[in-house]
């Protein structure tokens, strides 16, 4: 706010809004004997994170720090690129309670050719009301319960509004513009949100204001707009802005497999089963059938809340920002997140890196035992309860007890033992403040309740598995090869020790990665008695017994399949789990899917199969007589970066090329695609099938040949079970019988 003043917009236990106001001098430290400027106070007796001596530098406002940067390139600097929001609410002890967001989920439409705005679609998530703003050229200003549809997909005669929330029609984009932005100041919304809200929405709505002569600082409660427009920008001062493209998809993609594409049509194809409205013209509907259009919009924001629903995404950012105490920006960044928590605590009292202090260096990784591929009965999973937390508490892991006359973890590093370390207190601290939020969890009596404790308590167990890994970045201050080293061997020489304990009793362990073995155990009893006895001779390292696979299929390292039985205590149905192979990624072919699940499934069930190649059958030879849609044998390509900046142009950017030079498609950064084989083997791309006619055929033997032939000849080889009629099948053979 200037002055080195900062503001917390929140609300308090009653929702009431709240504004503390915080103020802090900003500084950054540098080694004894660096130039120091005459603007600023110097005060010596300060300690890096490695034992240098430090000088602290306290400078006028938050740019100094940035020209002292300018000014003196080369001399190195500790804590210099902290975010003077998150310095003011460390030094001031400002940690805020979570609270009830009142959210928006938010909706524009505009023309192509003039960017000029046509709808604004509001849903407000204290009220669940939803609000529509639009101008069209037709319509009368005025307020709409309904308005007609002339070719609604679905065949509505009309799209209704909630009879005490009109949809309002503006004369121009200017009024409507200036209605929405009073609008919004009159609800004051802690978050807005929406599907790629920031870069698009956002930064349209704010360059049409500016084109209409309405001011856009209207739009924020502090009257202050910043032109951020990335991934986490924040572009209105005062509101929170989280893109829940960006969230949604990637908390999405840790739990269950990467999406085909990012588009909110695909994505909540994928993930809830429902689907925007398809429209007849196009965005030429707008011109066309208002009505459509404007259900076409309003569908999109009920679409938002009910997608965000599935993982708390939101909630999820929010919950990490308050358990940290910082700023939204820094939430997604687990350096940026260790770093403020490191301030934060009252036994850490060294000064931080603004760069990694040492070169990168190589380190083994994760133990991952080389399997002999094999169907496998009866196998128990045991799992090492929070290995790597459980390792750095046990040696003592960290930054702050490297000491040479410490006691050797086991790889020739030492570490200093009694006081905790940095590492295990945060590690400790967020692994106890979980556990307060299960317990209130269980204890909440409303829905909202329930899911904030379910996002703070994921929020905490997601920052304890990712702790560890700021040693390890090669990009943060906190790296340091011997730490990451130490903990990864550590890990390691547990596994190894849990596997030997096992052979001991007798227990054959098949597979075993990063912190899990499988055994086998013969029953769950038996798997529970040896759990037992790991926990005795394992202690103070904390073995789990997690499942019982009746059957289990291991293909390769990190490639397996199991149809598991017993659960954490508990006999149930078996159900199918999946790891590694080519089953739960939503770019893939549905088809190839479904295929890969049916081969698996019937191995894990015993099967012979015959009923399953029977089945294998009909579907090559379905793909190559050309009987399946080309849309269920495409996969779904996306390029990270303009073509022109791959060294190697494979699968998807070899396809994407193929229709920049042939179709002029002018595929980019960004672009989402079809990709498939054409008549030569060759990957080809395209959005409509009908645009490569006259250009290229798909090549239907080589779909079926690469993409499920090929893909399960090695699960049959395991199984024991004859490829050949397969074989015929792919080469046209499938009637024809040998005498």
């Amino acid at each position: 706010m200037g002055k080195n003043r900062v503001e917390i917009r929140r609300r308090d236990s009653e929702g009431k809004r709240v504004v503390d106001r915080l103020s802090s001098r900003p500084y950054f430290f540098v080694e004894e004997g660096s130039p120091t400027p005459f603007y600023a106070d110097v005060e010596e007796g300060y300690t890096g994170l490695y034992g240098e001596p430090l000088v602290k530098i306290t400078v006028k406002n938050p740019q100094s720090v940035t020209t002292y940067k300018k000014e003196y390139p080369h001399v190195k600097t500790w804590e210099a690129n902290i975010t003077f929001t998150n310095r003011v609410m460390v030094d001031n002890d400002y940690l805020p309670d979570n609270f009830q967001h009142r959210i928006w989920f938010v909706d524009c439409e505009w023309m192509v050719d003039s960017g000029k705005l046509t709808i604004i679609v509001v849903r407000d998530s204290f009220t669940d009301n939803t609000y529509v703003f639009f101008t069209h050229p037709d319509v009368p200003a005025g307020k709409y319960s309904s308005y007609p549809c002339k070719a609604h997909p679905d065949g509505k005669k009309n799209v209704t509004f909630d009879e005490n929330i009109p949809a309002i029609a503006f004369e121009n984009e200017r009024e409507m513009l200036k209605a929405f932005a009073t609008h919004m100041k009159k609800h004051d919304p802690d978050i807005i949100t929406g599907w790629n809200v920031i870069n698009a929405d956002c930064q349209q709505i704010i360059k049409r204001m500016q084109a209409c002569n309405l001011d856009p600082r209207m739009l924020s409660p502090i009257k202050r707009i910043r032109y951020e427009f990335g991934d986490w920008g924040q572009p209105i001062g005062g509101i929170t802005t989280i893109d829940l493209m960006i969230a949604f998809t990637k908390l999405w993609t840790l739990r269950n497999g990467q999406l085909p594409d990012k588009s909110l049509k695909t994505v909540s194809t994928e993930c809830l089963g429902e689907t925007k409205v398809e429209l007849p013209d196009g965005h030429d509907t707008y011109f066309t059938d208002i009505g459509t259009y404007l259900d076409y919009a309003v569908q999109d924001v009920v679409l938002l809340p009910k997608l965000n629903s599935l993982n708390n995404a939101i909630e999820h950012y929010l919950a990490v920002q308050h358990i940290v105490g910082c700023d939204i920006r820094s939430a997604p960044f687990v350096t940026k997140l260790f770093t403020i928590m490191a301030l934060r605590d009252k036994d850490f009292n060294l000064r931080i890196p603004s760069k990694p202090q040492y070169e990168h260096e190589a380190y083994q990784g994760a133990d991952i035992q080389e399997p002999e591929a094999g169907v496998y009965t009866e196998i128990g999973i045991f799992d090492v309860k929070a290995m790597y937390h459980a390792n750095v508490d046990l040696h003592n892991i960290c930054w702050t007890t490297l000491d040479d006359e410490g006691t050797d973890c086991g790889n020739g590093i030492h570490f200093r033992q009694g006081k905790q370390g940095l590492l295990g207190r945060q590690m400790t601290r967020m692994t106890e403040l979980r556990n307060e939020y299960k317990a209130l969890k269980a204890e909440a009596k409303t829905e909202e309740e329930v899911d904030m404790y379910e996002s703070l308590q994921y929020a905490t167990k997601s920052l304890v598995a990712s702790m560890y890994g700021v040693a390890g970045d090669s990009k943060c201050g906190f790296y340091h090869p011997s730490v990451a080293a130490s903990i990864t061997f550590t890990a390691r020489r547990t596994l190894g020790k849990l596997r030997e304990e096992c052979e001991k009793e007798g227990f054959e362990v098949i597979y075993g990665h990063t912190d899990s073995i499988f055994v086998d155990v013969t029953r769950p009893h038996l798997g529970e008695n040896l759990n037992e006895m790991l926990n005795r001779r394992m202690a103070p390292i904390e073995v789990e017994f997690e499942k019982f696979c009746d059957r289990m299929l291991i293909s390769a390292k990190n490639r397996y399949a199991g149809l598991v039985s017993w659960t954490d205590g508990e006999h149930h149905e078996p159900k199918m789990f999946v790891k590694g192979i080519e089953l739960k990624q939503s770019r893939l072919p549905d088809l190839l899917k479904t295929t890969m699940k049916t081969v698996l499934l019937s191995i894990l069930k015993g099967e012979n199969g015959e009923e399953t190649t029977d089945w294998l059958e009909d579907t090559v030879d379905s793909i190559i007589t050309q009987k399946v849609p080309p849309e269920q044998i495409c996969i779904r390509g996306k390029l990270e970066k303009d073509l022109s900046k791959y060294r190697v142009l494979g699968e998807a950017r070899a396809a994407a090329n193929w229709a920049n030079e042939t179709l002029g498609k002018g595929y980019r950064a960004g672009s989402y695609f079809n990709v498939t084989l054409d008549s030569d083997g060759k990957y080809i791309a395209f959005d409509d099938p009908s645009e490569i006619e006259g250009f290229a055929e798909i090549g239907y033997h080589h779909i079926a040949r690469r993409f499920i032939v090929e893909k399960v000849r090695n699960y049959y080889s395991i199984a024991g079970w004859d490829f050949t009629r397969v074989e015929n099948a792919l080469e046209g053979k499938r009637n024809v019988e040998w005498f």
